[in-house]
């Protein structure tokens, strides 16, 4: 993928919608490189779920993974609440209903 023009911190963006289409089309392990590319670029909420969701898609799923990526999610949000910064409620629904069916799938509930 190439971007030749706009900001640089914007490519991590770009990046992460090309991953979930890729992840989308079950290109699962091939979006998984360019998520994790992308965060360690610029971390975002939006990403670390992206790829938290998409450990939880592999055969057999990552939940190990998926729960780091989701936890880290998780963190931003908090600290943006902390810093009176209000991040995005539908993504914060996102993230901790995404959380709990990590939680249920790792101890069999």
């Amino acid at each position: 993928m190439a971007v030749s023009r706009g900001r640089k911190d914007e490519l991590p963006l770009v990046m992460d919608t090309y991953a979930w289409a890729l992840i989308e089309c079950n290109r699962i392990d091939e979006g998984i490189s360019l998520l994790r590319t992308a965060m360690e670029k610029k971390p975002f909420v939006d990403g670390h779920y992206h790829l938290g969701r998409a450990y939880m898609k592999k055969q057999p799923a990552d939940l190990l993974e998926a729960q780091r990526s989701l936890d880290q999610a998780w963190q931003m949000i908090q600290d943006a609440e902390r810093e009176s910064r209000y991040p995005d409620p539908i993504m914060k629904g996102k993230v901790e209903r995404a959380r709990l069916e990590v939680k249920k799938a790792s101890t069999g509930r």
